[in-house]
């Protein structure tokens, strides 16, 4: 039980990191087109 909750954990951190990420470049790529 606990190391499926251990996984689970685990990929919420990968996706928030990745969603942050994507956000960022985001905002710098419509920054560079002003």
């Amino acid at each position: 039980m606990g190391y499926s909750v251990f996984l689970l954990l685990v990929w919420v951190v990968v996706i928030f990191l990745a969603y942050k990420f994507v956000r960022l470049n985001i905002s710098a790529l419509e920054k560079k087109e002003e």
